[in-house]
């Protein structure tokens, strides 16, 4: 997987999606923070990579506070399209966490 030009590994890119969906999530942008948590579940399961003990109450937290707004967002549909990406897909989705400016 590449990012900016650069190969990261299956654990970096599990960190970057991590991140960038937290960052999502803390940003209101409930939708590209669902895609995100998706796509690092996914990710997850097919790498057999398991999350920091450390890790999970923070991720837990912010997983919550995206599906608190499902009611209204269609949080679950942005979910599931997010499990779909591939590795490439994922991070390019990342990015433009890390690239577009947050709603005012």
């Amino acid at each position: 997987i590449a990012l900016s030009g650069e190969a990261i590994s299956l654990q970096q890119a599990q960190a970057i999606l991590t991140i960038c969906a937290a960052v999502a999530t803390l940003e209101e942008r409930y939708t590209l923070a669902a895609r995100l948590y998706g796509a690092a579940e996914a990710h997850r399961e097919r790498h057999a990579i398991r999350l920091e003990p450390s890790e999970r109450p923070f991720n837990e937290l912010m997983i919550a506070r995206v599906r608190s707004a499902a009611e209204s967002s269609g949080i679950a549909a942005a979910w599931t399209e997010g499990r779909a990406l591939d590795n490439r897909a994922a991070i390019e989705e990342a990015r433009t966490c890390l690239t577009s400016p947050p709603p005012v």
